[in-house]
């Protein structure tokens, strides 16, 4: 025994002399709801070691001499992490690092990258993956940009997004995709990757946005029921581990040839507070409230809105988060129609100040939603991912509408309209990520369901006209009155169901060669239903949606890419044939797309630039005839195409100058059409040219703290779908307008001013229904934060 025991020790004694002198650090970086962060930055401190955390966040650092080491992590928009680890002969030393955001306000250098970049994205794939490895086109707006902005809302940072323009509407969601207007049948946005907004009369306000993501082209493999030129998906701001509590005021006001500085005035509030709700930091909570009180420069228009925003985190264990979110929305105001366009003569239009409408005509509109996110990692190689929403919007109006002008070309007809419109929704979606290997092919599997269930309710409980209620639009003189006894127009109900299956792989053949494959299969039911009526149908739809990409990576931070994506949407139920029913067929979009990405300069040069063509097929037409029900008939033979060009450019130069330009050219087109006379047409609202430019500086040293900005944005002119007296079509004018700003941040708080339009530029947004909307003259606006 006792030679055994010093053969032993004589065994050991060898072996720790030859023990290895270096180890292995590994770890992962994710947010605190447990997204990976891709392209964070791993260092050792006073060492020429460090890494790039991959897609999913995860590192390795080899070869580590024995000892004590500092390990630093960073990542845009989130506080460093530092922690101390020591690193034994032979030995792994596992790292799970949970990054919080930045507090608002702040200023961390830690890295040459900007802000105003994000490294990767989970719209485009539903995985964390590197943008410049994503066989598509996907544009990210931080919040910075949108701090920067002073944004109300987030369609105040389209302007400066390529691929999206103001459409054809003057409220709810009236915006184009890659040349296509949106459909108000299915939300025009995701909020943190599913449908389920509480907003219609507006976009969702700023205060509560952390980013948008925006991807571009047909995306039913994923989201099932979907708009054809893009998913907007707006990801919202997360409770933190941090106390934190900000307040906002911000002031606005005209400063133009229309509106005198502080003759029109509009006040927003946001207060927004987080934090941890238990000492181990186990539950988090943020509540996020936003008031605006809007007096825009349209003579006697006014609106209000009120949003509350609360969260809570609950981080059940490493394994396992859960987020639960309330939104609330109350917005309402004055009705307004903008300004008709006689004879399409611009130069006939009223003063851009006049309001037509009466001045009780109102519209109210309110929402409330509630909903979770699940992410539950069953293993370092597989994860679960579940989120579920429930929406509610009603919404109502009184007006006296516009219905055409009389040939004098002065005198507008009006119809008195007292409507309500309910909508519920209730959307879900549940998937499983995994990696696994087949031979030398690495794989990263989704597999997914969705489900969409919306349930609509129009009621039209008054729309009539006749002479007494004509107006002179040069000269309007108020005081219409209601028409009685009421004559009820409709009284429909939609339900729009829909369950999708997806599978997706993204395979890596070998370093530098990458393929997406995915599909859907979808299966929707559209039933209508007219109360005030005998009409009851339903029609069933079905139908796969595939997708496929190639990304190739001949150098590091270089690659190539094309990809195909397809959409699947069930027909409007509005819309009926000849016989009086919906039996159409679903509506396909279809999109090729080719391009190139760069990431140059440890990322302070940072191109895409794309390629499409975009098919939208079985679109519906009119054809001016009623069927029996006595409503117009519809035809299905329509078909447009929308061929394009869009590049986005972001530079860096130096440490504080943040340089971006970003420009698309858009041939949007009719190719079938019920009218012939229509063929060959360029899609209403859609500019050939449009572009942006913006630089942004941020000082250092004595004057640390100040940033400076100006952006430029324009188009040039945009078919209607009016003709002018002449035949012509009938053109917005194209137009520039420059934007600038400057702020100065404070230990506890933040000062700025942005000025709109600085030119006091006169130009036109969007327009429809023969009717235009002008663009906001010079803005001044002042925000004041204060940080606690």
């Amino acid at each position: 025994m006792a030679s055994a025991l010093l053969l032993l020790g004589v065994a050991s004694a060898s072996q720790a002399q030859q023990a290895p002198a270096t180890g292995t650090i590994q770890g992962r970086v994710t947010s605190r709801e447990g997204a990976a962060l891709g392209a964070a930055t791993i260092r050792l401190e006073k060492t020429s070691t460090g890494a790039i955390a991959d897609r999913d966040g995860a590192f390795t650092l080899t070869n580590i001499p024995v000892g004590n080491y500092t390990l630093t992590v960073t990542y845009v928009g989130h506080s460093p992490y530092s922690t101390s680890i020591d690193v034994a002969g032979g030995s792994i030393a596992r790292l799970q690092i949970i990054l919080d955001e930045r507090p608002s306000g702040t200023v961390v250098v830690t890295a040459p990258r900007s802000a105003y970049r994000v490294p990767t994205s989970s719209t485009a794939t539903k995985t964390s993956t590197r943008l410049i490895e994503t066989p598509a086109s996907v544009q990210v707006i931080t919040a910075e940009q949108l701090s920067d902005q002073r944004a109300d809302r987030v369609n105040d940072a389209f302007d400066y997004m390529t691929g999206v323009t103001q459409g054809g509407g003057t409220r709810a969601q009236a915006y184009l995709l890659r040349g296509f207007a949106v459909d108000d049948r299915f939300i025009p946005y995701q909020i943190d990757g599913i449908s389920g907004g509480v907003w219609r009369q507006h976009e969702p306000p700023a205060a509560i946005i952390d980013r948008i993501e925006y991807l571009k082209g047909p995306a039913t493999t994923l989201y099932g029921a979907t708009q054809l030129g893009g998913v907007l998906n707006y990801i919202t701001k997360k409770p933190k581990a941090i106390n934190e509590a900000s307040i906002e005021v911000r002031h606005s006001t005209y400063a133009s040839q229309f509106s005198p500085l502080g003759a029109k005035n509009s006040v927003s509030m946001t207060a927004d507070m987080t934090g941890p709700l238990t000492d181990d930091g186990g539950l988090l909570y943020r509540v996020i409230g936003n008031h605006n009180n809007t007096t825009t420069f349209r003579q006697d228009v006014e609106e209000s809105s009120f949003d509350l925003f609360p969260s809570v985190a609950w981080n059940v264990s490493e394994a396992t988060q859960i987020t639960f979110s309330l939104n609330i929305n109350v917005d309402k105001g004055r009705w307004d129609e903008y300004l008709p366009v006689p004879n399409r003569d611009l130069s006939k239009i009223p003063d851009i100040r006049t309001r037509i409408n009466e001045p009780a005509d109102y519209y109210w509109d309110y929402g409330w939603g509630i909903g979770y996110m699940l992410r539950h990692t069953l293993n370092e190689n597989w994860t679960i991912r579940s989120v579920a929403r429930r929406t509610a919007r009603i919404d109502g109006r009184q007006l006296f509408e516009f219905a055409g002008l009389k040939s004098d070309g002065k005198t507008m007809k009006r119809n008195w309209r007292d409507q309500f419109n309910e909508r519920y929704y209730t959307y879900a979606d549940a998937t499983i990520e995994g990696k696994l290997a087949t031979g030398s092919l690495s794989h990263t599997i989704l597999g997914g369901a969705t489900l969409g269930i919306e349930d609509i309710h129009f009621d039209r409980r008054n729309l009539q006209g006749d002479s007494t209620l004509d107006i002179d639009i040069y000269n309007p003189l108020h005081g219409a009155r209601q028409l009685l006894p009421p004559k009820p127009g409709f009284d429909r109900y939609f339900d729009n169901d829909y369950i999708g299956a997806y599978l997706q792989d993204q395979i890596t053949i070998i370093e530098g060669l990458q393929v997406l494959l995915g599909a859907q299969f979808t299966q929707g039911l559209i039933t209508h239903e007219e109360r005030r009526g005998e009409l009851l149908f339903n029609k069933k739809n079905s139908g796969i949606s595939p997708r496929a990409g190639l990304v190739v990576m001949p150098i590091e931070n270089f690659s190539i890419y094309a990809s195909y994506s397809s959409s699947f949407s069930p027909t409007n139920a509005e819309r009926e044939n000849a016989e009086g029913n919906i039996d159409f067929k679903p509506e396909l979009g279809k999109q090729i797309e080719a391009g190139i990405k760069t990431e140059l300069l440890d990322g302070r040069i940072g191109l895409t630039a794309a390629v499409y063509n975009l098919a939208y097929t079985n679109a519906l037409s009119q054809t001016g005839d009623k069927n029996p029900n006595g409503n117009t008939v519809w035809v299905q033979t329509g078909e447009s195409r929308s061929k394009g060009v869009e590049l986005d450019l972001a530079v860096m130069p130096f440490d504080g100058l943040y340089l971006s330009a970003g420009y698309g050219y858009t041939d949007a087109r009719v190719v079938a059409d019920e009218n012939a006379a229509r063929v060959g047409q360029r899609l209403p609202y859609v500019p050939y040219n449009a572009g942006n430019v913006r630089a942004t500086y941020q000082f250092d040293g004595m004057l640390q703290g100040i940033k400076i900005g100006v952006g430029i944005t324009g188009m040039d002119a945009r078919p209607t779908e009016f003709r002018t007296s002449t035949g012509a079509i009938f053109s917005l004018p194209s137009y520039t307008r420059m934007d600038a700003f400057a702020s100065y941040d404070f230990s506890r708080a933040t000062l700025a001013v942005n000025i709109n339009n600085l030119s006091d530029e006169q130009y036109f947004v969007s327009g429809g229904t023969a009717r235009i909307v002008p663009g906001a003259p010079r803005t001044i606006r002042t925000t004041v934060q204060m940080r606690f």
